[in-house]
């Protein structure tokens, strides 16, 4: 398969893709005989967003497959409802058959039996290099013989969302099924990290007092981005269960795609699909409201209703705030924060701590996602 590429002295670039990277994901016609204009794109970025771009076009056929009967998923929870969002870590519809099993272990015992006295014959004076092509092959041998066939199979219906987990056959599952009547609140966040250049040359060996702020901040470098979901039950006796977590990294600045930045896992795109599909149904259920209540996540424990917005009051932790003593209310998009501020300073004195300017972290604030659109909503 050839991309067409960056077009240089009236001569167009060509890339390879490699056959198996389609077939592997079973959708080869839909790059068959196509040229796809890509401008400006280095080698490796345009394997990256054609792969992304493979992946996203066999989730919405694996769909289609799934309304017509037709997919690779054997088994989907009916209480989940209409299925609107498919993934698994195993794309393979089914494990190889005995006499396929039989033949890639004779393949793999030939490739030992010949490489092996090949790679100490040659490589004899190099003990470190030989060693580790010996465990390379070793490893693509035990692979071969005791690699179990199982994975992870992901939905979220119109109902709720499955977990299936399977192994040996795609039948012999375990599952775990939440539905969105089960759920009374998500939260989640997203910390962006950062740290100075160890080699920042031009400022090595300066004093720290010597140096700006401004000029410092330059010398920082993205590391990585920290994420976290949570899923909380309905209340029982004013305890609410944990029903899901999940804590993970990525390395993507300035995700293509905020749906799946590039290193994250399956879990992470299927715990966006279920935000946005709650948030979804929590503003259509509280559309005609005329206040909102929203809960605050501290040291581990809910406190429900923290938050009530509505048009004319804001209330925070059973302080409210109104035109009369309330200055501003603004989300510090840098900080993902809500910021509170009450009386000016300069006008009134002796002002209580709780009408003091106030930072509320929109990481304990329960379905945050749903909180911004009411914010939207009453105040913008």
């Amino acid at each position: 398969m050839l991309i067409r590429g960056q077009k240089k002295k009236n001569q167009w670039t060509f890339y390879e893709i490699r056959s198996k990277d389609l077939s592997l994901l079973n959708i080869m016609p839909i790059f068959a005989f196509t040229l796809l204009p890509i401008d400006r794109c280095k080698k490796i970025n345009i394997k990256i967003q054609i792969i992304r771009f493979m992946k996203k076009k066999w989730k919405e056929a694996q769909l289609e497959h799934i309304y017509s009967g037709t997919s690779i998923f054997q088994y989907i929870p009916a209480s989940i409802g209409k299925v609107v969002y498919c993934d698994t870590t195993e794309p393979d519809g089914k494990p190889m058959s005995p006499d396929e099993i039989k033949k890639s272990r004779i393949a793999f015992s030939i490739l030992a039996i010949v490489s092996l006295p090949l790679i100490w014959m040659f490589l004899r004076s190099y003990i470190i290099l030989a060693l580790l092509l010996t465990m390379g092959v070793l490893f693509l041998c035990f692979v071969a013989f005791f690699a179990p066939y199982l994975g992870t199979d992901y939905f979220v219906g119109e109902n709720g969302y499955a977990i299936v987990e399977f192994k040996k056959k795609r039948d012999n599952i375990v599952e775990e099924v939440v539905l969105f009547d089960d759920i009374s609140y998500i939260f989640s966040g997203e910390t962006i990290r950062k740290e100075y250049e160890e080699n920042y040359s031009e400022y090595r060996g300066v004093p720290l007092s010597n140096v700006s702020l401004v000029s410092l901040a330059k010398g920082k470098q993205y590391v990585e981005t920290k994420y976290f979901f949570r899923i909380y039950g309905n209340d029982r006796f004013n305890e609410f269960p944990l029903l899901y977590e999940r804590n993970g990294t990525y390395s993507d600045e300035f995700p293509d795609d905020p749906m799946s930045p590039k290193g994250v896992n399956v879990e992470y795109s299927l715990m966006k699909v279920v935000e946005e599909r709650w948030t979804s149904l929590f503003c259509e259920a509280h559309q005609n409201d005329v206040q909102v209540g929203f809960a605050i996540l501290k040291k581990g424990q809910i406190q429900r209703d923290a938050i009530i917005m509505s048009p004319d009051y804001f209330i925070v932790e059973g302080t409210t705030f109104d035109h009369s003593n309330m200055n501003q209310i603004s989300i510090d998009l840098d900080d993902d924060c809500l910021v509170i501020e009450g009386f000016q300073q300069s006008k009134w004195k002796d002002v209580p701590d709780e009408y003091k300017k106030r930072k509320i972290p929109l990481s304990q604030v329960g379905n945050r996602k749903a909180f911004l659109k009411f914010y939207e909503k009453f105040y913008s």
